[in-house]
């Protein structure tokens, strides 16, 4: 029987997000990335001991390949479709009123 991972994908997202501001929407797809792009246990262990961005920048070194660029381009992809899907419907403009040709009342010009 295998050993249980000890720095599982679904921790090492939810570690990661609590430490990069706003992303919490991002979870999923840095979660996907662990598995899909089968991070090492050296990077995914860097993640869940990181308590800071900062601690977060050395495990950098650890992605494999084109494993940063993947995640950075579809995290970048995620916020601008999260951006544009969670923006408040702006509420068409009331049509203004049709200006008639014919010129006010004598009574109601200014003196």
């Amino acid at each position: 029987m295998p050993a249980a991972d000890p720095a599982p994908c679904p921790d090492v997202a939810t570690q990661a997000i609590k430490l990069m501001p706003g992303a919490d929407a991002a979870k999923p797809v840095i979660e996907r990335h662990c598995v899909d792009d089968r991070w090492s246990l050296a990077l995914r262990k860097c993640v869940l001991l990181a308590k800071s961005q900062q601690e977060l920048e050395p495990c950098h070194k650890e992605f494999a390949g084109t494993q940063f660029a993947s995640l950075q381009h579809d995290l970048d992809a995620h916020k601008t479709t999260d951006v544009t899907s969670t923006a408040p419907a702006v509420p068409p403009a009331a049509p203004t009123p049709a200006t008639p040709d014919v010129p006010p009342a004598a009574n109601t010009m200014p003196k």
